[in-house]
């Protein structure tokens, strides 16, 4: 058993939180497992209750919001919302998951910088399944003050 809960780490919950468990993390990478729901948000019933591959993206979002969690643990902190921004050259070998499939989710952190902006690279593996991209993200260091930002009523909004 993992020292870290998935619950404890991501903000997602209910049927939003896609991972089961850490597997490991070393500082720099974290591997994650999760088993596909056959009752979840992002199964097609016309495809027999499969979930798209596009869904490994939010997997693969979750493994890195799992690797930032475990690090503002390590600091004292509680978890906070990151955002994704976007993402680099999605390849992946298959179009769909299987319910009840057994997938490794791996974030490999390449840059972080102070301001909270991340670049990782990800796979996913599982029985005959293999995708891999980078992926960025941002985490706020203060996610009040980011949203007044965005909502134009933050120091930082350009206003005059």
């Amino acid at each position: 058993m993992s020292q870290w809960q998935i619950e404890e780490l991501i903000p997602q919950s209910g049927k939003m939180r896609l991972l089961d468990e850490v597997l490991s993390f070393d500082g720099h990478t974290i591997r994650v497992g999760l088993r596909v729901r056959d009752d979840g948000l992002f199964n097609d019933a016309a495809s027999g209750g499969r979930v798209p591959a596009w869904v490994g993206l939010e997997y693969m979002a979750q493994a890195v919001a799992a690797h930032s969690g475990v690090a503002l643990m390590a600091r004292g902190e509680k978890k906070r919302n990151g955002f994704l921004l976007g993402t680099r050259s999605y390849e992946s070998n298959v179009d769909s998951f299987a319910p009840g499939a057994a997938l490794v989710v791996t974030a490999q952190q390449l840059v972080q910088s102070p301001e909270g902006l991340g670049m990782y690279a990800c796979t996913i593996e599982g029985d005959g399944v293999h995708i891999a991209a980078k992926i960025t993200g941002y985490l706020p260091n203060d996610e009040t003050a980011f949203w007044a930002t965005v909502a134009g009523t933050g120091t930082n909004s350009g206003a005059s």
